[in-house]
């Protein structure tokens, strides 16, 4: 139930540029970060209390959409933990992406960017074998960025 609310959240914020004032960091997964836009009429008061009711104590938080870019490049250096794609600027990517789509959008543990609950999935997989770098095209940047026209 935790994990489907809050990608409840992104489909109602919709798509397009940002109409959200708040993102919702999700940092429960040693595999990935996931960010999730809230919908753009919703209080802070009533997201602080959906995430806190919803979310495991001290693995959530909500930032202001304005932090996004700065707070996603410190998660991404907190959760890469072998960087298989070392030129991806990921408070950039994240940022942009979250501009053309809602999401919720992941930073992998090793650099990838998940979106779909497959990626998701084989972030997770990837993480407990560690297979050798490279081996990882699902989530690679490119795989996202290039078609939604982000650097």
């Amino acid at each position: 139930m935790r994990r489907w609310l809050l990608a409840g959240l992104a489909m109602l914020a919709g798509c397009g540029e940002p109409r959200s004032v708040f993102v919702v960091v999700e940092a429960k997964d040693p595999a990935f970060t996931v960010f999730t836009p809230a919908p753009p009429n919703m209080s802070e008061t009533l997201l602080r209390r959906i995430v806190a009711e919803s979310a495991e104590p001290g693995k959530a938080r909500v930032i202001l959409w304005d932090e996004l870019q700065s707070v996603a490049q410190d998660e991404a250096g907190r959760v890469i933990q072998r960087a298989d794609y070392p030129a991806t600027s990921y408070g950039a990517a994240i940022a942009c992406l979250m501009r053309k789509s809602p999401g919720p959008w992941g930073i992998t543990w090793n650099g990838g960017i998940a979106l779909t609950r497959n990626d998701y999935d084989h972030a997770r997989r990837t993480f407990e074998s560690r297979p050798a770098a490279g081996a990882d095209a699902l989530t690679a940047p490119a795989s996202h960025l290039t078609p939604l026209g982000c650097p």
